[in-house]
Formats: structure tokens, sequence, C-alpha cells
């Protein structure tokens, strides 16, 4: 008896070993992932910062140029106002639409002739430039004009729209950045407890796959160790709500899951008689008259816990079929349960792959 408490002291210290260097590595992954973000982030703000300046560099040169073209327009127009009254009068809607157009802030391109960009007027489709000096005061309608918002430009263009579109971008970017960092940590719904697991089921080092060997591991059979049926419980159980899981069995030649209760000891061969709800699939054997058997091959199982409703139903969430569903009334705390024997596996997936 003192051999066997060594041996679970031993067995103890090198499970809080393990799961130490588990912990150590989970949050290693995190902390290089949180400084790649860090990195990338502050990459995008400087690339934004830039591309932010060089618009904002070329509208203040637009600005520059349209306020130098309304200096010429105000000049061509003091030189107007010094003619006879005559003049100015046929001159006056000419001028008149030029301060319709300054007012509303929209501007033309420069004349082609003097390279000067000047206000202007159009009629439905066209305009002239005008109160030009007398090199072009000859320019003629140049080309067709629409007057909306996209082609003509304006002075002080506000870019709320730009700031819309890279608010979109940054939540996109942030949707994703978050997504990664689900990714990069463990995220099973359901953890395996490595004490419950039988002597013959290898687990992995993050608990959330279990592999049948034909090796027994010298694990101390404590008591809450599966000793006959390949299984391995949850370590979380439930006694309320709504729960949920896919386990990937396309790896397994057979397989069974479901929940069992608290009162199962999972001791010898009554493990599957009482307090278990469950369905199995088996490649080679046909199922005992007690126990609903999948009979078609699945990538995935998904197992769905109303504890309140006293429901445990199964589907496959590849194709949204549902598979079976049992009825009871809970009483103890239930537990997700995993068997699977011929060198087979099962995989507990994360949230986000469901």
């Amino acid at each position: 008896m003192k051999g066997e408490f060594e041996k679970t002291v031993q067995h103890i210290k090198s499970q809080a070993e393990h799961t130490e260097r588990q912990i150590k590595q989970q949050f290693e992954k995190l902390h290089r992932f949180l400084r790649d973000e860090e990195e990338a982030t502050i990459t995008a703000l400087r690339e934004e910062e830039e591309q932010k300046k060089q618009t904002m560099k070329e509208k203040l040169e637009e600005t520059n140029r349209h306020i130098s073209a309304l200096s010429h327009t105000i000049k061509d127009m003091e030189e107007m106002m010094k003619a006879s009254d005559v003049c100015f009068l046929k001159s006056f809607s000419r001028l008149l639409a030029q301060y319709h157009i300054i007012t509303s802030k929209r501007f033309l391109p420069e004349c082609p002739i003097c390279k000067r960009t000047y206000f202007g007027l159009s009629g439905s489709t066209r305009f002239a430039f005008f109160g030009h000096n007398q090199a072009c005061s000859v320019a003629q309608p140049i080309r067709s004009w629409t007057h909306d918002e996209e082609s003509i430009p304006c002075l002080g263009t506000n870019p709320v729209k730009g700031d819309r579109r890279q608010k979109k971008e940054r939540s996109k970017r942030a949707v994703k950045r978050i997504k990664a960092s689900v990714d990069c940590v463990s995220s099973a719904p359901v953890i395996l407890d490595p004490n419950t697991a039988q002597q013959y089921l290898f687990l992995s080092d993050d608990l959330t796959s279990v592999r049948k060997t034909w090796d027994k591991q010298p694990l101390p059979d404590n008591p809450e160790r599966i000793n006959w049926d390949f299984c391995v419980l949850g370590s979380e159980g439930f006694n309320s709500g709504t729960h949920s899981w896919d386990v990937e069995v396309k790896e397994s030649s057979y397989w069974r899951l479901g929940v069992i209760a608290a009162s199962n000891q999972g001791k010898g061969r009554v493990f599957f008689k009482t307090d278990v709800w469950s369905v199995d699939y088996h490649q080679y054997r046909e199922s005992p008259g007690f126990i609903f058997r999948v009979k078609q091959d699945l990538d995935r199982v998904r197992v769905n816990l109303d504890y309140d409703r006293g429901t445990v139903s199964f589907s496959d969430p590849v194709t949204n079929t549902h598979l079976h569903t049992l009825t009871a009334t809970f009483t103890h705390t239930l537990f997700p349960f995993f068997c699977c024997d011929f060198s087979s596996s099962l995989r507990i997936l994360p949230v986000y792959s469901q």
C-alpha cells in the first residue's frame, strides 16, 4: 500500500509539472501573438497617418490653386467694373452666375489657353470660360459637365465618406484580430479530465483529444478512474442550463458520446447500464438493443444538453441533420464522456469552428 501511495504522489507531481508547462506555453503563445499584433497595429497606424497626411497635402494644394483662381477672378471682375455701365450690365448675368458658383464652392478645370483655373457657368451640361483676360476671351465651350457631387471638385470637401470606409476596415481588422486571438489559445468547450481516463487511452497535451493505444499506461487506480471501458470524462460537470460541444469522429472506427451522471462510478461492466445517455457508432458490429447506433459514417457529431428540459440530442453539424434525442429527468450533475477503441481517436473542436 505504501508503494501505491508513493506512485500516486509521483503521478500527482508529474501532472502538476506537465500542467505548469502547458500554462507557460499557452501564455507564451498569447504574449507572442500580442507582440505581433502590437507591431502590426502600429505599422498600420503609421501607414494610415502617412496616407491621411498625403491626402491633406493634396487638398491643401488644391485649395491654394482655387484661392489663386479666385483672386484672379476677383481682379478681372474689378477691371470689368471700371468699364462703362452698359458693358458692365451686359456682363451682369455672367457676374451673377459667378456669384452662385462661388457661394456653392464649385470649381471648374483650368482654362486650356491661359492655364488658369476659373469659375464657370454651365447651362444643362456645358460651360464656357469667362472673365478671362484678352488672350483667352475667345475661349469656347470645351467639354460637357454634369452637376453632381462626384464630378465637380469642391473646396473644403468633407472626407467623412473616407473616414467611414476606414472605420469599416478597422472594424474588420479588429474582428480578424479577435478571431486570431481565440485561435492562438485553447477554446474547447469541454476539457478532458486525465484522472478519469482509462489506462489504455492517451490524451493530448491540451486535453482536447483522446486516442486508444495498445500499451497500458502506468497510471494510479484512483477512485474516479474508469477501469473497464475505454472512456474518459470531461473535467466540468453540468447541473443546469444548456451546453453544446462538437466532436470530430472521422478518425474513429468506434466511438461513443454522451453524458453520464456523477452517481455512476465508472467501474466494471455496469458502466453503461445506468445513468448514461449516449449514442454510438461501430463500423463492424451490430448494436445492443438498449443503445442507439448511428449507421452512417460522420465527420463530426454535436452533443446538445438541455439540463432543465431533460434532453440530450445528437446531430451532424456538417449537414445539420438530427440523429437522436434522449429524454430524462436529471437529478445529478452530468459529465460529458468520450469512448473510442481499435486505435481510434476523438477530438473536441474549438468553439470558433462550430
